[in-house]
């Protein structure tokens, strides 16, 4: 990286829009768990139950990995930014660089 152009109104619109974001994930996630505990109450069938249970658990487990990883980035993000406007850049470059590491970060 041979240097940065950060804007920080920008940076914050994104973001909010990314926690916008993770939170109706997340709303959306648990109507779906919802959704197939009903199914699995109206079916009354051993199979579909246990079937419907292995989903929800993977479905679960899945998406909050991924919200974890989502605010995760986020916060590597706005703390570099932070650190970028403060002048220390190479503070900021540490930081995103952990982030990528340890969520495997590409861009």
């Amino acid at each position: 990286m041979t240097g940065w152009q950060i804007d920080p109104a920008g940076v914050t619109g994104v973001l909010e829009r990314v926690d916008s974001a993770s939170t109706d994930l997340a709303v959306v996630a648990g109507r779906a768990t919802d959704t197939c505990v009903e199914i699995m109450d109206a079916a009354g069938d051993v199979v579909i139950a246990t079937e419907l249970v292995a989903f929800v658990e993977t479905y679960t487990a899945l998406t909050a990995a991924n919200l974890a990883r989502v605010a995760a980035v986020a916060s590597a993000a706005a703390e570099a930014s932070a650190l970028y406007q403060a002048g220390d850049e190479q503070m900021a470059r540490d930081t995103l660089r952990t982030a990528q590491t340890a969520w495997g970060w590409t861009s």
